[in-house]
């Protein structure tokens, strides 16, 4: 009798033994950490969020952890490691697919200075037994000692979870490196308000900033950004409208006015910052920025219907001015409404 006690508790100990150890550090008997493993997030219902996690091939290591706040918010908290070698023989490769050279020269001069980085994501816990993503960021520790904390946006990092999700790397964020010094000209800012992959230099005040930059401290809890419930929402179709604004910026990175024209209205209301603008104005607006840059693309990163005939563009904005060598790269928000015969009637930028 004493032989079996003892061999049925020397078998919880290995079990305990194998939760924390290996790539994944999982709290055993955590209920909060279980329902969010068992959720899934809202754009990709094929995929347990701890299953997406756990098994991403470019982490090292992934912990769970909950906790609660002073008032009782119930908060489950996951840190992941990324494998910096295996990266480091995939940024290359991904960053140039929509990038030339001298971005990816950039991008790689910031990414050897990280000696390691995570990812951290929180989730709230509502009364109801739902959950919402809250907060989603970066932990670079760099060569030189230096310790970096940078938080997403949540289209894009919508984007990046997806990429989890797919077991695909995705280049890193890191924009909170810094860049080596840039010279600051008016063509440089000229070419930045190229349409709609930046908002013009003198946009309106009203506009909102996406990004939030500021570092949560470790005891603190971040505001619920976007809910992500574990409950099933039906997937959102690709509509019409999303189709036309793909074209339009396929269109705006080949420079082909005529095919531009055709998706706009002969009577817009807003063209950024120029009210009630005419076809020719547009026009010229579109060639003076391609006069003063060798090279400008958009990389989509999600299209969101906004209302029955508003959208907002999710784009990530490079460009390249003449006589210049270094690539400039702009996160943005781009509103665009269309008029009753579906043609774009307004454009002007968010951020």
């Amino acid at each position: 009798m004493t032989r079996k006690i003892f061999s049925i508790c020397l078998t919880f100990i290995i079990v305990f033994a194998f939760i924390g150890c290996g790539k994944v550090d999982t709290p055993f008997f955590d209920k909060d950490v279980a329902l969010v493993k068992k959720g899934t997030f809202y754009f990709n219902k094929s995929i347990n969020i701890g299953q997406a996690l756990d098994n991403y091939k470019y982490f090292n290591k992934v912990k769970w952890s909950s906790m609660k706040t002073d008032n009782g918010m119930r908060i489950v908290d996951v840190v992941a490691d990324f494998d910096m070698e295996m990266l480091k023989k995939e940024m290359p490769r991904i960053y140039g697919v929509t990038f030339l050279p001298e971005g990816v020269l950039l991008f790689m001069k910031k990414f050897n200075k990280i000696k390691t980085a995570q990812i951290q994501i929180q989730f709230i816990i509502n009364v109801d037994n739902t959950f919402e993503l809250s907060w989603y960021g970066y932990n670079y520790k760099l060569l030189d000692g230096s310790v970096i904390e940078d938080t997403m946006s949540i289209q894009f990092r919508n984007g990046e979870l997806q990429h989890i999700c797919d077991n695909e790397p995705f280049t890193l964020w890191l924009n909170s490196i810094p860049d080596p010094p840039r010279q600051d000209t008016q063509k440089s800012r000229d070419a930045a308000s190229l349409a709609p992959g930046a908002a013009p230099v003198a946009e309106s005040p009203q506009t909102l900033a996406v990004t939030n930059n500021s570092n949560s401290a470790s005891d603190a809890v971040p505001a619920a950004i976007h809910t992500i419930k574990n409950t099933a929402t039906p997937n959102q179709e690709v509509d019409n409208y999303i189709m036309i604004i793909k074209k339009f910026i396929e269109a705006e990175d080949q420079r082909n006015l005529s095919v531009i024209n055709k998706y706009l209205s002969n009577d817009m209301s807003r063209y950024w910052n120029i009210i009630n603008p005419t076809l020719q104005e547009i026009n010229d607006r579109y060639q003076y920025i391609w006069g003063i840059t060798r090279y400008s693309k958009n990389q989509i990163i999600s299209i969101e219907k906004q209302g029955e005939s508003r959208y907002i563009l999710f784009t990530r904005f490079e460009y390249v001015a003449n006589n210049r060598q270094k690539i400039n790269i702009k996160d943005n928000r781009v509103r665009f409404v269309f008029d009753d015969n579906m043609k774009i009637n307004e454009i002007y930028g968010l951020d």
